[in-house]
């Protein structure tokens, strides 16, 4: 057994388990936690949990994670694009707190209807909660 902290309460769990393997047990909301600090140290929810360490978890009120869920959606975005507009590309020039501002490389203006599909398929990407993995 393994023992840890999760903002500050100590826990034990199995020998090789990641913090996500915890907060599937622990937490009820699990899902909203987007990223964690473990030592101190920015990480994924993958990190494998060692003995003895000190694990922030961070949602999207924090900066860093909310940095970290923009960079997923804007992946998502691309992503999506490359799929369903293949003979396009999709420039994200810049974020905002609340999107992004985007344009197609060939300079065709984006048209309503465009964004409304990419809209669309997105959020049924994210029901899917299909796992971004390090590869």
């Amino acid at each position: 057994m393994v023992k840890y902290y999760i903002n500050e309460k100590p826990y034990t769990f199995k020998i090789s388990s990641t913090v996500l393997d915890v907060l599937k047990r622990e937490k009820k909301d699990y899902r909203r936690f987007l990223a964690c600090k473990v030592n101190n140290i920015f990480c994924d929810l993958n990190q494998k949990i060692r003995n003895g360490d000190r694990i922030r978890l961070l949602d999207i009120t924090n900066k860093e994670a909310f940095k970290c869920y923009q960079n997923s959606l804007s992946f998502l975005l691309s992503a999506v694009t490359d799929e369903y507009f293949p003979e396009r590309e999709l420039v994200i020039e810049h974020s905002f707190v609340d999107g992004f501002y985007c344009r197609f490389s060939d300079h065709q203006p984006v048209r309503k209807n465009d964004l409304n599909k990419l809209s669309k398929i997105m959020k049924v990407k994210i029901g899917e909660h299909i796992p971004f993995v390090k590869i």
